[in-house]
Parts: C-alpha cells; structure tokens; sequence
C-alpha cells in the first residue's frame, strides 16, 4: 500500500549516510610523544589532530600518506576531507621528519692566535670535527671539551662526532683545552773549573727560583746568568723567580754563567826598611801586571826581591816582574816582603907618608863587625897612632885593631883610613969628656924637628 491511486507512481529517494573513517597517525620512527586516532565523516571537513609525536633530534614538517613521504602531504593540523570514501576504513598518516641542523662553534679559550670558524652539523650525520688552528703562546692544544675548565665531554681533535645536540637550530660550543709546556733549564758552566748545577724541569706561566749555582772558577766570583755566554743576552741573577724563559714544548733553553774576575791587593812591605814607601797595588785575576817599583831603602842594605814570606822562604819576585794570580780570593791582601842583602864595601889602609911596610885591603859587610886589620906600616923616626879618616887626622880616629861595623852604608864602596904618625923623641946627652968644670944640659929632641945644639958650659 504505497499508495491508493490506481495506476499511481510512488518514488522512493535513496537515503545516503555519509561513510565513516579513521585517520590513524603513525609516528614513524618516533621515539617519544603519541597522536590519537581520529574518527571522520565523508565530506565532512576537519583540521587534522595537532601532532604529538616526538623524535629526538628532528623536527616535525608534515603529514604524508606514504611513510617514506612519497604519497599525498599535509600540514600538521591542516583541514581535510575525504581522505577515504570507504566506509569504516582507517587512512594511515605517516609523521615526516627533518634532521635538525646545529651548530659547532670553536671557542679557543684564551687562545691568543688563530681562528675557526662554525661548523654545520645534521643529526644523525656524522662528520669530523674541524681540525684545531688555534694557538696558544706556552701551550699544546690537547682536545675540546663542551665545558671550559674541561670537566664536560672531551673530543680529540678531528674526532668523527655525531648528535652533539638535538636541538634545531642550537649552537653547540666546544672549548680548546691547553696544556701548558715543559721545558728544560741546562745550566752551563761557562768555563768553570769545579762543581756542578743540575738541570731544572719548567712549566710554561709556573714562576720558580732557579737552581743556586753550584759552578766554581778558580780567581773568578759568579755573577748570574746569561742566555749568550758573551753575556750579551738577558741576564738573570742567582735564584732569581723567572717564568716563561721559552714558550716550546721540550725546549732546551741554556743558562750561561757569567764571572767577574776576582780583585785583590797586593801590599809592599818595606820589612825593616828604614826610609821610603811603595804604595798598595791593584790587582786583577788573570789580568797581568808589573810590580810597582821599589820605593823602600834601608841604609847598608841594597833591596834583592820580594817574596811572600819575611825571612824569603816563600816565592821570590823581582822589582818590576810582571806577575799574574798571587791569589785567586776576592777582596784578599798579598804581602809581598823586601828582601834586604847588606853592601859590602871595602877599607883601604893608606900608609900616610909611610916608608916602608904595608897593609891589605879589608873586605867588610855592613851591620858586621871585625877588627881592624893590625897596622903593617912603618916610617923611619915615627910611630904608627892609630888610623883617621882623614890624612890630617881631622875626621874619625880608630885604634890599631879595633873592632868596627858600617863604617859606609854605600854598597860597593871604598873607606881609606890614613895611617896616624907621631914624629919619635930622643935626648941628646952631652959629656964632658974628662972636663974638669961646669955642665952642660941633656937636650930633648923630635925627630924631624931641627934644633940648635945647647951652647957648651963645660970647663977644664
């Protein structure tokens, strides 16, 4: 009964329900989040469901019907429909991801040379790192480290990195880590005759005193030292607190020490001089010098020599000798002592208007006493007195024989001693020879001296 009209036409409309399906998101590689299934009705239009799906170091670009992106695309919440006419089917939606790009920057942490610049990095693509071009005065590059003080992730330099960060777009900053240097202090001796001074290991900005010098030189006191054995170079003093003498790793650096020739002083001692001076002399080690002349006298004695001891059983030096090295202590006093030799002169025995007879010559030495050689002149009708030195015995007299010292102090010298006469006295007697009266006196005499007869006062 659809309808009561004979012959009556009874349309009857298909009735539609608009199929159903299900969008269900895959998260594809995902490792972390979720997106829900969502239901939809043909031609009805719906923004897709905001993606939750995370992957750990890629971003998020877009929707597609093929999991490796090759179907259709869409954006995440994009408004579709009919992305199925079938009723209850279920459209798979494939998340499609994009590696993240980062960035390294090389920070040369107090580098004080060189640059670098960025690096692009892709997550999940591994690269080497940029070999290091920094430098360090002191230093030797030893790596990276994501933290400056290096207590983060170390890499060596070119390492094969991957995913240093997740992050789109980051920055990721690796620090140069420095190693300072160590190198060697050789101390040389630089002549030196006695001792020794070891080498000293060094750190590059490690302030140390250097070793105290254990090096001798015979006449030489040590001054510090020098990068040039000329002393040319930069001078360091003993124990001085030095850095950085080089900025080489295992290099070598060599100390010179420097001498300064020792002064000394040599004092001339006149050793019982009597008159004079000769002044102190200045001395150098190693430095040649004349003696100063002698300036000291001593009356009888001619000056020999020096020599180190007063009684000359030391080391003998002549006047004026050029000498080196008298000693080898800074700042000491050389006695150097004359040496006296006492003159030797000679006494001439001159007869004085003797006629007959003799006397030798006497060899004497000065501050030596001897007896006069006895007298061996003679001369009619005197007699020998003594002896003067002078003829008319006005100067010194001296007994025959008598005991005499330093009659001159001229070496070399003769003394003439003139023989001292007195004219003889005799009597003349006269007799009466059978005078029976009167006298006549006897008549004293000197010999040499003319006198009358006394007159006759005999009678007979």
């Amino acid at each position: 009964n659809l309808t009561s009209v004979e012959g009556g036409t009874v349309t009857l409309y298909a009735q539609w329900r608009a199929n159903n399906y299900t969008i269900h998101f895959d998260g594809n590689t995902a490792d972390g989040g979720s997106t829900p299934e969502q239901a939809m009705t043909y031609d009805q239009a719906a923004s897709l469901t905001t993606n939750g799906y995370t992957k750990t170091g890629y971003t998020f670009m877009n929707w597609n019907t093929q999991r490796d992106g090759g179907g259709t695309a869409y954006t995440d919440g994009q408004n579709v429909s009919n992305l199925s006419s079938k009723e209850g089917d279920s459209v798979t939606l494939y998340a499609q991801w994009r590696a993240n790009s980062y960035t390294i920057q090389y920070d040369g942490n107090n580098a004080d040379g060189g640059d670098m610049a960025n690096q692009s990095m892709t997550y999940d693509q591994a690269a080497n790192l940029t070999a290091n071009s920094y430098t360090k005065t002191g230093y030797t590059f030893t790596g990276w480290n994501a933290q400056p003080d290096g207590g983060g992730t170390s890499y060596t330099d070119g390492q094969n990195v991957t995913n240093l960060t997740s992050v789109d777009g980051e920055t990721f900053t690796l620090f140069a880590q420095w190693r300072a240097n160590s190198y060697t202090i050789q101390f040389d001796g630089n002549t030196a005759d006695g001792g020794s001074t070891p080498e000293q290991t060094m750190t590059y900005d490690q302030a140390a005193s250097l070793t105290a010098n254990g090096y001798t030189k015979t006449g030489y006191t040590f001054s510090g030292w020098n990068t040039q054995p000329d002393g040319g170079g930069t001078t360091y003093t003993d124990g001085q607190n030095v850095t950085n003498l080089t900025s080489k790793e295992g290099d070598k650096v060599t100390l010179f020490a420097q001498w300064r020739a020792n002064s000394y002083t040599i004092q001339f001692d006149g050793n019982t001089a009597d008159g004079g001076d000769t002044a102190d002399q200045s001395m150098t080690y190693d430095q040649a010098a004349s003696l100063t002349t002698n300036g000291y006298t001593k009356t009888g004695y001619t000056f020999m020599n020096w020599n180190t001891q007063p009684d000359g059983g030391g080391t003998t030096y002549t006047d004026g000798q050029n000498v080196v090295n008298l000693t080898s202590v800074e700042g000491e006093m050389v006695t150097l002592f004359a040496q006296w030799r006492a003159n030797t002169y000679t006494i001439h025995f001159d007869g004085n208007t003797a006629d007959g007879g003799d006397t030798a010559s006497q060899s004497m030495t000065f501050d030596t006493a001897v007896n006069l050689t006895a007298n061996g002149y003679t001369k009619t009708g005197y007699t020998f007195t003594g002896w003067n030195t002078q003829p008319d015995g006005g100067g010194t007299s001296y007994t025959d024989g008598q005991n005499v010292t330093n009659l001159t102090s001229v070496d070399g010298e003769t003394f003439t001693l003139f023989a001292q006469w007195r004219a003889n006295s005799y009597t003349i007697q006269f007799d009466g020879n059978t005078a029976d009266g009167g006298s006549t006196p006897e008549q004293t005499m000197t010999y040499d001296q003319a006198a009358n007869l006394t007159a006759n006062g005999y009678t007979k």
